[in-house]
């Protein structure tokens, strides 16, 4: 199943998060990332959210991507263990739906299990009739859609922060500073992409009295 409207959107999130599901580590990210699409906070990337089956979805794909950013498929299992007849079935499936982006783009970072990832990457190797690479990746990691509500904006900018001697706190400054992002970042495909993620964040910059900025 498709998610596309909000309304669908917040049916998934208040059944992924009910009574004790609420509390596990596996779904801070879905919650998070479900959140974000409902109140509209995807504005540089597209994030298309899937579910299989289409009644009671246990697997659940979410694929983040843009003109300029290879497909991110993060791969959110049964809560209470693998049923991998069902992820057998799902992943050359949601893998079809993003051929056309492998085609323009040539990657897909995968993030999952070890068995997740395994099951993916034979798909991929069959649909597409390439070989990708994939690595596994804790669901709990702290990678992905790093947008932010504005709820969550407005905590942010309510914290106060200390800065150290030397430094100064100042507002990024997003095309300088998405620059320097690209410039370090050794998988930069496109300064554009850091660009777009510090304009929908309220991003602080610690500078030292040089005015090199050191963090964002």
């Amino acid at each position: 199943r498709h998610y596309k409207t909000p309304e669908e959107l917040q049916e998934l999130l208040d059944s992924e998060i009910k009574g004790e599901k609420a509390e596990l580590p596996a779904n801070n990210f879905l919650e998070n990332s479900l959140r974000i699409a409902i109140a509209g906070e995807f504005t540089a990337t597209e994030l298309k959210v899937y579910g299989y089956p289409e009644v009671n979805p246990q697997y659940l794909f979410l694929v983040e991507y843009s003109k300029l950013q290879f497909p991110y498929l993060h791969v959110r299992a049964p809560l209470n263990g693998h049923k991998l007849d069902l992820l057998e079935e799902s992943a050359p499936l949601i893998i079809s739906k993003i051929a056309h982006l492998l085609a323009k783009h040539g990657k897909l970072l995968v993030v999952g299990d070890a068995e997740s990832c395994d099951i993916c990457y034979r798909h991929l190797c069959t649909v597409t009739g390439e070989k990708y690479q994939t690595s596994p990746v804790s669901p709990t990691c702290a990678c992905g859609m790093f947008y932010m509500t504005p709820s969550q904006k407005e905590a942010v900018l309510a914290e106060n922060f200390t800065v150290p001697e030397g430094f100064s706190l100042e507002p990024v400054d997003v095309d300088r500073d998405g620059e320097t992002i690209h410039r370090l970042w050794k998988n930069g495909i496109s300064a554009e992409l850091p660009r777009n993620r510090l304009r929908y964040l309220p991003s602080l910059c610690a500078r030292t009295t040089e005015g090199e900025s050191q963090d964002g």
